[in-house]
């Protein structure tokens, strides 16, 4: 004979282990690739969205602050002795009486606004008024050559903002300033302007809480593509580290990826339209994407040991499938100590292969026979769950129908309509596909409909109420339990009621199972029917005695005798019926 099975058991192990090998290779590849671009982009849009966030909120504190300080301007030229002193030109006792007040409205603007640096008012022909009256104007500098003079905007527009500057005005101050100037005008002609210099620390420390992580960082740019503020200015005016102004300020709004001074940027930006600035966050690519490497050195990890696992599952299968003989022997060995349940498996080309084949048949038999007589019991055990669960949806179904007629016959289509939906969904849940065991959502769900349905036909003479926590829902249960005690509940507690009645459905998880009541408003069960019911004496002949018999029987036929109903009743004040089931997590295959 051949010696097969060493010469294929080379060749089926070698191809099964390069095989599973290449695979996991290829997967572990195709995994790792897309890992990482999933990773960078939802980490650059997350950070867009927070930075975009971040500017919005920054630029509605900004604008705030810049419209109040709008609004002082405004304050000022409306003033009396501002107005009066302005159109006094060439009368110099009228500006000599009217200065010191407005020197002192300045000063109380001035003190009020710590940020304020200079507020002052600056004429054409050089005269001016100072919130301080020690300030002298510099010699050497002449503001009327300034952009912030030049550019003014007039009394009835919004003023001009300069970028960040130094100030030169005042001789023996030269404080770096955000400045706002608004002109004014006598008759027809520009008279000098209003100058609000403005702390260029305050928007420092309205953006100094800003966090882009430990590189990252905030500045801002005006229309001119002049920078108003950035954390690093002296570089910036050193020529030491530049932005990418101009891209960003064609944009406008958005995001930008950019390689600046040799360092892969990511800059999100949006303006305000108040003020015209523009806020740009700065985010360091390398930065944001250091968790990359992580995830890279985890897939590597976890891509080394699957490829050890699979080379050691594969050693093993193919060790297993070149011994045929060996296996067809512990098979049968298993068969002797009485296990049928084992299925030989041989892959070969020789005779132990029929061999195989035929003690799989042989195995079959004996099972079936064993079997044979478990099938009949169950099968008679199902037939007579049938036929207790068909005495429940016929006489449900031609009740709830009778009543369909009753609202068509009155004209209450809605209702008519309404009642037919429940009553599909009633069906619906019942059949539920042949499964006898079901989600509690779906017992609850069923049952609701169930009521619903009574609640039409009873009109105004039941009310319900479920009090099923939702954390029973992922259990399971037979269904069709609670409609009999439903059932029993409304046509013994409700239906013979003047007033209002009551049902009350509840679900509880004790220990090691789930009880589950139904509660009525009605007369109650009289002490001697009460005593009977407890010793497990449930007629059959009656509608609810048939109802009652038929969830005890169920009760014992899936979950044992142990699982029982249960009867509490308080004469006058109601009735409850109820019932436990085992804990069951998952449905049986």
């Amino acid at each position: 004979m051949r010696d097969y099975s060493k010469r294929s058991s080379y060749s089926i192990r070698s191809q099964l282990i390069w095989t599973f090998s290449a695979m996991l290779v290829l997967e572990m590849l195709a995994f790792g690739i897309t890992s990482s671009i999933l990773f960078d982009r939802t980490l650059k849009e997350n950070n867009n969205n927070y930075v975009s966030q971040m500017i919005f909120q920054m630029n509605g504190i900004i604008d705030n602050y810049i419209s109040y300080m709008e609004d002082i301007t405004s304050v000022v030229m409306q003033h009396e002795d501002v107005k009066d002193y302005i159109s006094s030109t060439g009368d110099s006792s009228v500006r000599k009486a009217l200065k010191p007040g407005i020197q002192g409205f300045l000063f109380s603007i001035k003190e009020i606004r710590k940020d304020l640096v200079n507020l002052i008012l600056l004429f054409e022909d050089g005269d001016f008024i100072s919130s301080n009256p020690e300030d002298r104007l510099n010699e050497t500098f002449d503001f009327r050559h300034e952009n912030w003079y030049l550019n003014a905007g007039l009394p009835f527009q919004k003023p001009y903002i300069t970028s960040s500057h130094v100030q030169n005005l005042i001789k023996g101050r030269y404080p770096w300033v955000i400045s706002i100037s608004r002109s004014f005008h006598n008759q027809g002609e520009k008279e000098g302007i209003l100058l609000l210099d403005l702390n260029y620390d305050v928007i420092q420390e309205l953006i100094s809480d800003v966090e882009i992580g430990e590189k990252g960082y905030l500045f801002i740019i005006n229309p001119q593509g002049e920078i108003v503020y950035h954390p690093r200015q002296d570089l910036i005016y050193n020529d030491l580290k530049h932005e990418k102004i101009d891209p960003i300020l064609a944009m406008k709004k958005g995001s930008l990826l950019s390689r600046v001074d040799d360092e892969d940027i990511l800059y999100t930006f949006g303006s305000s339209a108040d003020t015209g600035w523009t806020i740009v966050g700065v985010s360091n690519v390398k930065e944001l994407l250091s968790g990359r490497r992580e995830l890279q050195n985890f897939l590597w990890v976890l891509t080394l040991l699957t490829f050890t696992i699979v080379i050691l599952i594969s050693t093993l299968l193919s060790g297993r499938i070149v011994k045929p003989i060996e296996s067809l022997r512990k098979s049968m060995q298993q068969v002797e100590k009485g296990n049928f349940d084992i299925k030989i498996d041989v892959q070969c080309d020789h005779e132990v292969y029929d061999l195989a084949e035929d003690c799989n048949i042989a195995i079959r038999k004996i099972k079936d026979l064993m079997l044979q007589n478990e099938q009949e019991q169950e099968l008679k055990r199902k037939n007579e769950f049938k036929a207790l669960q068909a005495q429940i949806n016929p006489h449900f179904l031609y009740n709830t129908l009778d009543s369909i007629i009753w609202l068509i016959e009155d004209n209450e289509n809605e209702d008519a309509v309404r009642m037919t939906e429940e009553l599909a969904d009633f069906f619906r849940l019942s059949l539920n596909k042949g499964r006898e065991i079901i989600p509690i959502r779906q017992v609850i769900e069923h049952i609701s409909s169930y009521l619903v349905i009574q609640q039409m036909r009873y009109k105004n003479k039941m009310d319900y109420r479920i009090l099923v926590d939702p954390e029973l829902y992922s259990y399971y249960s037979l269904k069709l339990l609670l409609q009999p005690l439903v059932e029993n509940a409304i046509y013994h507690g409700i239906k013979n009621q003047k007033k209002e009645g009551l049902v009350v459905i509840r679900a509880v998880k004790e220990e090691n199972c789930i009880r589950f009541s139904v509660e009525d408003s009605g007369p109650g069960i009289d002490p001697e029917t009460l005593q009977q019911l407890r010793a497990g004496e449930i007629p059959d002949a009656s509608r609810s005695g048939m109802g009652l018999k038929n969830v005890q029987e169920r009760l014992h036929i899936f979950f044992g005798n142990e699982y029982d109903l249960f009867f509490e009743s308080n004469p006058g004040k109601g009735s409850c019926i109820g019932f436990t089931i085992p804990l069951i997590k998952e449905p049986p295959q």
